[in-house]
């Protein structure tokens, strides 16, 4: 009687669970964990010491150290941007959209809009007096983005392409700009074939309340509704020559009607700048 009785109450033998893993959106992942990461604020404090078992069961040398909530941050913000293609989850007059930290990016016909994090009103990148160019991407990344809204699955939209750049041909004759950047700002290039005017280069901006050029020639925006700025970075121009690249002059000019041109110097016009 005795033996049944424990026979009876002997402890379940504890079941192996395979381990699962399962595939994230990374942009759900950025916006959750790792967010709360990067916003995290104060003097990171040191990561704690991580050891391993060997197979014989003894202390193996001490691992790489967990990265600092600065270090992830500073990493983070190097990370390219992710341009998404509109597949229909975009809207009308889109093309391509992308997320950094604290801002976003939509591309369409050229245009570029800035929607910063707080502000009721996009900030718009018009190129004067360009048409509508047609648009490249450039590399394809592995990521991939999904929009599950709603309970109709049909209406969900998933598997949309990721790039690394998006490039727009012919906005202004012989002129194409390509757009590319990383979590912490928005860059452009302009890429003048040979032959080509310069002197088209000009923008102008929509949902700012002044501009102003800064001592080293950045271009200060002042964000419509907002306390807040923007900088576009002082034009750095260059042609490529039998030595390398070949700096060129140029520089950003307000102009009376709120128009911003890029001024470019003497360069070789024959050659792509």
């Amino acid at each position: 009687m005795l033996k049944h009785l424990l026979r009876r109450h002997r402890p379940a033998r504890p079941r192996r669970v395979a381990l699962h893993a399962e595939w994230l959106e990374p942009r759900l992942l950025y916006s959750a964990d790792a967010g709360a990461l990067l916003a995290a604020t104060g003097d990171p404090q040191q990561a704690p010491e991580t050891r391993t078992l060997t197979t014989s069961y003894e202390y193996g040398a001490q691992a790489a150290s967990v990265p600092t909530a600065a270090e992830v941050r500073a990493a983070y913000a190097l990370t390219p941007l992710q341009f998404e293609a509109n597949a229909g989850q975009l809207g009308e007059g889109v093309d391509f959209a992308a997320l950094g930290i604290g801002y976003a990016v939509r591309l369409g016909g050229g245009q570029a809009e800035l929607l910063l994090d707080g502000a009721q009103e996009a900030v718009r990148l018009e190129l004067a007096g360009a048409a509508p160019g047609t648009a490249e991407t450039g590399p394809q990344l592995a990521t991939r983005s999904n929009y599950l809204v709603g309970q109709d699955a049909q209406q969900w939209v998933t598997g949309v392409a990721n790039y690394g750049s998006v490039l727009y041909r012919d906005v202004y004759d012989g002129i194409d700009i390509r757009y590319y950047g990383n979590q912490n700002q928005l860059e452009y290039d302009f890429l003048l074939a040979p032959g080509a005017d310069a002197d088209k280069l000009q923008l102008r901006f929509h949902g700012v309340s002044g501009m102003a050029l800064a001592d080293n020639g950045d271009l200060v925006l002042r964000v419509a509704g907002t306390g807040r700025e923007i900088r576009f970075q002082a034009p750095v121009s260059y042609q490529e020559g039998a030595g390398g690249r070949e700096p060129v002059e140029s520089h950003y000019e307000v102009q009376a009607d709120g128009t911003v041109r890029i001024v470019v110097g003497a360069y070789d016009g024959s050659r792509a700048l």
